[in-house]
């Protein structure tokens, strides 16, 4: 199998320290998911790229932490780790991870292949179970139905082209503002003027 096309031919890769910590969890966690969605007809870069997301993201709304520590940043397809293309090109030149081309219903598809084990003692239980339930989540929908819905992430629509989505954006709700809200930090405010007065 050959990997996808390097993106960024000036990357020296083949440096052992061009990967960060947070690289190496990126890595084993891209491997785990690639794996364990191989029976999914679905999976290709993009799917991959919203599991990756989605898993830091709802780790970091339950736990007050991401699982990788990666930066996520607004594509067109939706959120995806900054460093993505560096890991991938250095999974695929260690002999870790194989990029498959293929047709999906008329659209080419990079399908991850993982070439070995993820090392998932790098995860503790909470990782793993917000990992095995994004997967699952997720499993029926295909490329453009999970990038869809990655749209309605409140800070994928206010970034910018390119920009940085922060991980405390995930506690931002659509919300309406109701009468009641307002009248609840309407009491809040005053319980705060009197304790401090």
């Amino acid at each position: 199998m050959a990997c996808a096309p390097c993106y960024n031919r000036s990357v020296k890769v083949s440096d052992p320290s061009i990967l960060t910590p947070s690289d190496k969890k990126l890595r084993e966690l891209a491997l785990y998911i690639s794996d364990r969605s191989q029976a999914d007809p679905a999976f290709g870069a993009t799917k991959l790229n919203k599991l990756l997301f989605y898993s830091d993201f709802i780790a970091y709304l339950n736990f007050g932490k991401s699982i990788t520590g990666q930066k996520y940043f607004r594509l067109n397809n939706g959120p995806a780790p900054k460093r993505w293309i560096i890991v991938q090109k250095k999974m695929c030149l260690d002999g870790d991870l194989a990029i498959k081309k293929q047709d999906y219903f008329g659209f080419p598809q990079n399908r991850p292949i993982a070439l070995r084990k993820a090392d998932i003692s790098r995860f503790d239980e909470n990782e793993k179970s917000v990992i095995d339930h994004v997967i699952e989540r997720y499993a029926s929908l295909s490329a453009s139905e999970i990038s869809d819905a990655s749209h309605g992430f409140i800070g994928w629509s206010l970034a910018k082209d390119k920009e940085d989505i922060p991980y405390p954006v995930s506690r931002v709700s659509k919300t309406d503002i109701t009468d009641s809200i307002i009248k609840h930090g309407e009491n809040l405010r005053e319980q705060a003027v009197a304790a401090l007065g």
